[in-house]
């Protein structure tokens, strides 16, 4: 940690030389990637009240730190900072490696990757000096300062699933070391990617996936029976529905306007059971009934025409006139010189 003490111990000079007197924020931040590649973030800065009490501005300080930094010869990019209660600069570095280029960068701290088939082991440990960071106390103490004004920490983003450590506060993969400015603080952390430790976050969340989906579920379900249980329930002969007012007779009381429930909702109707279609079954041929053979006629009787009888010639009534004709056939009075009878037309024999 060569040159990041230099930047910090130049910060706290340029701050001492400006007679600042406060509380100061000096904090590391180490993002370390699965491949080894790291982003390294250096955050200092000087509490708004004390950069009052000077009378300078939040951009002079600004600038006069970023100077500072520069002068170590590494390829920072900076930004600037105000919240609400410090102002300063925070400088980023890339490392390409962070377990190679460690000792230039950082080297109080040993970053390593050990892999074993898909497994990945990512450790780092080591021992930070406060000193190293915020100078000798008899030093502070000349320039008007003390250990209890620096907020000192170290905060590591590890790779995969952190599996031991002992850091001030854990979130996640997020380790945070609260440095002892006027001591010596252990740092040491382990944490793994792939392998059996991955496998078992995956079924993890696959179970709990399937249980919260089960879970909805059922609510639908209960809530879908519910409905139904609602609009099944009918009010019992002679008691008043639920929320209308009860029966009066026509003319007992004036009758208050009845409330309008709009039209009630329409309930999804459950499909028809299909049971598949059902296979054409034989039919029967009609029966063959033979044509009635036609039976004999017996032929019509033949009547004979009656035989004309006899006409007996009426009898000779005692008065009739002498010299009168009559018909030998049906007895009729004949005119005289007549050759058929007028009445039955038979032959008149004179």
């Amino acid at each position: 940690m060569k040159k990041i003490k230099a930047a910090a111990l130049c910060v706290i000079i340029l701050i001492a030389a400006l007679a600042l007197s406060g509380c100061m924020k000096m904090h590391i931040g180490i993002v370390w990637n699965a491949d080894n590649s790291a982003t390294i973030t250096l955050t200092y800065g000087i509490q708004k009240t004390a950069l009052e009490m000077m009378g300078g501005s939040e951009a002079d300080i600004q600038e006069q730190m970023r100077e500072s930094m520069e002068s170590d010869g590494d390829d920072y990019t900076f930004r600037n900072f105000s919240d609400a209660e410090y102002v300063g600069v925070i400088a980023t570095l890339e490392v390409d490696d962070i377990t190679r280029d460690s000792t230039d960068s950082i080297d109080s701290l040993n970053f390593r990757c050990e892999q074993n088939g898909k497994k990945k082991t990512y450790t780092v440990s080591g021992r930070f000096e406060g000193s190293d960071l915020a100078g000798d106390e008899g030093d502070l103490e000349d320039m008007g300062m003390s250990f209890d004004s620096i907020d000192m920490k170290i905060i590591i983003e590890m790779p995969g699933s952190v599996s031991s450590h002992n850091a001030t506060e854990k979130k996640g993969n997020t380790l945070t070391w609260v440095l002892d400015a006027a001591g010596t603080t252990s740092i040491q952390a382990t944490s793994e990617s792939g392998g059996a430790g991955s496998a078992l976050l995956w079924v993890l969340f696959i179970v709990l996936v399937i249980i919260f989906i089960g879970i909805i579920a059922a609510i639908f379900i209960l809530k879908k029976k519910n409905n139904a249980a609602a609009q099944g329930e009918a009010p019992a002969y002679g008691s008043a529905a639920p929320g209308s007012a009860p029966y009066q007779a026509p003319g007992a009381y004036p009758q208050a306007p009845q409330p309008y429930y709009g039209a009630p909702e329409q309930q999804p109707q459950a499909p028809p059971p299909y049971y598949g279609a059902q296979e054409p079954q034989p039919q029967a041929p009609p029966p063959i009934y033979a044509a009635p053979e036609p039976q004999p006629q017996a032929p019509p009787p033949v009547y004979a025409a009656p035989e004309p009888q006899p006409q007996a010639p009426p009898p000779v009534n005692s008065g009739q006139q002498a010299g009168m004709a009559f018909c030998t056939k049906c007895g009729a009075q004949l005119a005289a010189d007549v050759r058929f009878c007028t009445t039955c037309g038979a032959p008149v024999n004179n």
